[in-house]
């Protein structure tokens, strides 16, 4: 951390239940008073002020390897942010809920592990979270073949490759929009606005692709 004020540019980041969060959080491990101290001085600064800090601190401890502390106190900050933020992210919760199912598939409890993957695919098509869908479908497919094959799990086996197959062509389309997307940014960013025929014709190739042509092509929202 080679800015000083790295440190405080994060803190003043944070809203107020971070805050509150990362007080939580680090009041619960050993050893973190001194770091919690030095975070609450620096949360009030309005500008950074290192004399400031040495000056209110001059009794602790850590005050004589303060940047080692405040090297300490910005990972903690960043791990309680991951910890605080993984909780709401539909990513962090799908790859939770899946390796609960990877577990439960070790342990051999397959009907437990079918919910799971009931739950989790509600959550993957709710947000049009497609890589997800497929890896859920591989679960799927996995779990149908070590129950056997009755006939009714044969058309479920058809079933799910007929849903795979569709997930895939959404998966590509919404790539399509991606990379047309990331033309454009890109000619933007070198170019900005149109300067002559030749840029013209830049953009409009890339806008004259069939994907743009309907929004009916569109197979997501995202």
């Amino acid at each position: 951390m080679n800015n000083p004020d790295k440190l405080f540019q994060l803190i003043n980041s944070l809203s107020k239940r971070e805050k509150g969060y990362f007080k939580l959080y680090a009041s619960r491990n050993k050893g973190t008073t001194g770091l919690i101290k030095l975070f609450d001085i620096i949360a009030k600064q309005k500008q950074y002020d290192d004399k400031r800090i040495k000056k209110i601190c001059r009794h602790e401890n850590f005050v004589n390897h303060l940047l080692q502390t405040k090297y300490d106190l910005y990972n903690l900050i960043l791990k309680v942010l991951h910890v605080y933020h993984s909780n709401s992210s539909v990513d962090s919760l799908l790859k939770e809920i899946l390796h609960y199912i990877e577990i439960l598939h070790e342990k051999g409890l397959y009907v437990d592990c079918m919910q799971i993957i009931s739950k989790a695919k509600k959550i993957a098509y709710r947000h049009e979270k497609y890589l997800q869908i497929i890896e859920i479908l591989n679960w799927e497919k996995t779990l149908f073949q070590i129950h056997g094959l009755t006939h009714k799990r044969v058309n479920n086996i058809f079933d799910i490759i007929k849903e795979e197959k569709i997930i895939s062509e959404k998966l590509q389309n919404e790539q399509d929009y991606k990379r047309i997307r990331y033309k454009l940014f890109a000619h933007y960013r070198l170019n900005n606005v149109a300067r002559n025929q030749e840029e013209k014709k830049a953009y409009k190739k890339i806008a004259d692709n069939d994907l743009c042509s309907h929004e009916g092509r569109a197979l997501s929202y995202h």
